[in-house]
């Protein structure tokens, strides 16, 4: 699927509040924006994992509409968000600027590319949440080696909210789930919008060739999600 035309045109409605831009970046149940409990507990694996600090750079790759971006910019001195839908960096820019956050549009597998992003490296926290469903395994490689090569040495990048390609079955969990999953995926090579699901040792390989270590991590259990997904944190090697 050419995901960066599907976000071009996704959920594209008028945004009020909040719960709008939950909504169009598909942080959603049963196709309601998450309660703010969710909120909380989604930003509060965020933040324990990637220990922000007040001098911190965070580079946020799919940073989307800022929904996210604008609450973890509280805890450190800068904020860059990247993400290559310009109606997305938009509603950022309108709905969640503040002065120590920037917003770029540029596809965050061709970071060496963005000349705007150079000015504010090197980067100490980085993170990609809710996102590599959307990317395959030579963009995730590219993303890693930017961040790896222009980052601090006490480097923390947190990926969050992985599709867990050993329990797809805990997600497609009724036989007519599972017959849609077989039909549609496995049959006719479609997608369900989810995206790509990812073996943790995958990452791990595609981390160890910049240098990175891969911890695992459970989601909160509160999240909606914690039952089908799983979060990184990605470290230099000793």
């Amino acid at each position: 699927m050419d995901w960066k035309a599907f976000f071009e045109t996704y959920r594209l409605t008028p945004i009020q509040s909040d719960a709008d831009l939950l909504y169009q970046v598909g942080a959603t149940v049963g196709g309601k924006a998450i309660s703010p409990d969710q909120v909380g507990a989604l930003l509060s694996d965020c933040r324990r994992a990637l220990d922000l600090k007040p001098d911190d750079v965070l580079l946020d790759l799919c940073s989307g509409n800022g929904v996210f971006t604008s609450e973890l910019a509280r805890d450190v001195k800068t904020v860059v968000g990247v993400d290559f839908s310009e109606p997305y960096v938009q509603n950022a820019r309108t709905h969640k600027s503040r002065p120590n956050v920037t917003y770029l549009v540029h596809d965050v597998s061709r970071l060496e590319t963005c000349d705007e992003l150079r000015s504010r490296l090197p980067v100490s926290k980085a993170m990609c949440y809710g996102s590599l469903a959307y990317l395959t395994p030579s963009q995730v490689d590219s993303m890693l080696g930017f961040v790896a090569t222009h980052s601090t040495p006490d480097l923390r990048m947190f990926l969050g909210s992985v599709l867990d390609k050993g329990r797809v079955w805990s997600f497609f969990n009724t036989w007519t789930r599972k017959l849609k999953y077989l039909l549609h995926v496995k049959l006719l090579g479609r997608d369900f919008g989810l995206g790509r699901w990812w073996a943790q040792d995958e990452l791990a390989q595609l981390a160890s060739r910049h240098g990175l270590s891969c911890e695992f991590l459970p989601q909160s259990p509160s999240l909606h999600t914690a039952h089908y997904r799983y979060d990184v944190l990605l470290r230099r090697k000793p």
